[in-house]
């Protein structure tokens, strides 16, 4: 069965599966963000940034000293 969607004139939606079969539908109401801080959004996002150059710094320091005559340290962070 072919099935098409349309808009209700009510605001749902409308779902037609034969010319006999005209459903509206309720709009889904928008779903709860399970993190409703906003900072926590902004501290992931840090988080991930800062994990993703931290891994990056160590394979340049790897790449670089397996390089004849080259020697490099790792750099040291302080806290944050």
């Amino acid at each position: 069965m072919l099935l098409t969607a349309a808009k209700c004139v009510g605001g749902g939606g409308r779902v037609v599966g034969s010319p006999a079969r005209n459903h509206c539908l309720p709009p889904l109401p928008p779903s709860p963000d399970p993190h409703p801080h906003p900072d926590h959004n902004l501290l992931q996002e840090k988080m991930g940034i800062l994990s993703s150059l931290k891994r990056r710094a160590i394979l340049l320091v790897n790449g670089l000293n397996k390089l004849e005559g080259v020697t490099c340290n790792e750099a040291e962070v302080g806290g944050a």
